[in-house]
């Protein structure tokens, strides 16, 4: 019933995603304010892989569920997730490329990305669908978001939650690994 609405609300938070990506690599000079993350990731970087995971896995969980959550504001939220982490992903291309070459970058993303982007865009995705409830419920007063949102919870659960917890293994055990071979750092 609600699978149509979530593929096309999944098209445009790919749309998005995408553009903000190209913005956040354009606009590399604006964003040295995100220069403090840096501190973050390095300490982060130096525990252990057991518990870089579940960081990982926390982190991304709670920030894809209140994104859903949030839909509820007429999707303005999921919006700026998605956005936001698309520009930041931008950014961080922009820095790593010139040190560490294209296969580098790709070898610290691609390997728990492939799991991680989805999650994001299927997260951002599912509160659109219930942001656009919403804005039914407001328009014509014949919509039920409590059906969409248990509907979106249950896709949560199922798809991206798993999707989750295997990005976050590969993240925190696997990624280091493929990027040390990919940059030729011992």
């Amino acid at each position: 019933m609600y699978y149509r609405e979530v593929g096309l609300m999944l098209i445009i938070s790919t749309l998005i995603f995408a553009v903000s990506i190209f913005i956040g690599y354009e606009a590399g000079v604006l964003l040295d304010v995100l220069e403090p993350l840096g501190e973050t990731l390095r300490f982060i970087a130096e525990l252990n892989p057991y518990l870089i995971t579940l960081i990982i896995f926390l982190n991304n969980a709670i920030k894809m569920f209140i994104t859903i959550i949030l839909g509820v504001a007429v999707g303005i939220f999921p919006v700026m997730f998605i956005f936001l982490n698309g520009v930041i992903l931008g950014y961080v291309i922009r820095i790593a490329l010139p040190g560490l070459g294209v296969l580098g970058v790709a070898s610290l993303i691609l390997p728990h990305g492939v799991l991680e982007i989805p999650a994001a865009l299927l997260s951002t995705a599912l509160g659109l669908s219930v942001g656009l409830e919403t804005a039914r419920k407001i328009i014509r007063r014949e919509a039920s978001i409590k059906k969409v949102l248990k509907y979106s919870l249950k896709i949560y659960v199922k798809y991206v939650i798993p999707m989750l917890i295997a990005a976050a293994i590969i993240e925190g055990f696997i990624t280091p690994y493929i990027s040390r071979l990919a940059t030729f750092r011992g």
